[in-house]
Formats: C-alpha cells, structure tokens, sequence
C-alpha cells in the first residue's frame, strides 16, 4: 500500500514544535524591535541637539519647539516617543518651560517620552542636557537640580 501525504499525528508533531519555537521566539523579536527603536530615538535626540546648536549659533537663543527646529520626529520614533524641549538661563528652572533673555547662560533639555500607547512599557524615556550629554533615563538623581551651577 503507498501512503500519500502526512499522519495526523506527524502534523501535530510539527505544530507542537513550531508553537514551541514561537513561544521563545516572539518575545526575542519584540526586544530587537523595540531596541532598534529606542537606538533610532537616540539618533534623532542627537540630530535634535545638534540642530538646537546650530539654531542657538543663527539666532543666539535655543528653539522651544521641534516646530522652531523645523524638525518632526521620524515615523517609528514619533509613534512611539513625545518629545519635549526645555530652555533656561543659567540655573535649571523647577520646571520646564522655555526661558528666553539676556541674563544667565543659555542652556537646554531635550526628552523623548514613550508614549502611553507605545509598545516600549518599561523603557525609559531618554534625554539631553547641553550641560551634562546624554542620559539614559529620567532618573531624578541624574537630572540637574534647581539652583545646579556644577558644569562640569
């Protein structure tokens, strides 16, 4: 007698292994794209800062918007990231805003916050400071206090 095809218990065998496979799998390839994410954020933070540089070397103040930039957040890293920009003079505010004038060195914060809808749940959001580079987190020990005048 010839058998054509498969058993159906040489086809569960196989679902049940590729299920297996899938199960390890998935959650690998969700890391690497969220990764690959937060790198293309950490990009766009350094070509944000470098274009606040070239704003501040034009205009003698920084931007308070990516609208004064002229910049938008790429597609992946404005899905999943909001970004806020803070400027002050001299000693860092409580709170961001953004400080214009004549008093005080210019200085400025840049943030990239997951969003709530975003896929990165417990990824920090990353930021900028001109005073001090990149940190990783918005850990609040790390970040520059009011009244801070330490530039090194």
């Amino acid at each position: 007698m010839k058998r054509n095809g498969f058993s159906l218990i040489e086809l569960m065998i196989a679902v049940a292994i590729i299920g297996i496979i899938s199960v390890f799998a998935y959650p690998a390839y969700q890391n690497h794209l969220n990764d690959q994410i937060e790198q293309q954020a950490r990009q766009a933070l350094l070509d944000l800062a470098g274009r606040q540089e070239q704003f501040f070397a034009d205009s003698r103040a920084y931007a308070c918007t990516l609208a004064d930039l002229g910049y938008v957040l790429p597609g992946d890293v404005g899905d999943h990231y909001a970004a806020t920009i803070s400027t002050y003079l001299g000693a860092v505010p409580a709170s961001a805003g953004c400080a214009q004038g004549a008093s005080g060195i210019p200085s400025f914060t840049i943030a990239l916050n997951p969003t709530s809808s975003a896929q990165l749940t417990g990824y920090p959001a990353i930021l900028i400071d001109a005073r001090r580079g990149a940190l990783n987190d918005l850990d609040a020990n790390a970040l520059p206090s009011a009244g801070d005048t330490n530039w090194d």
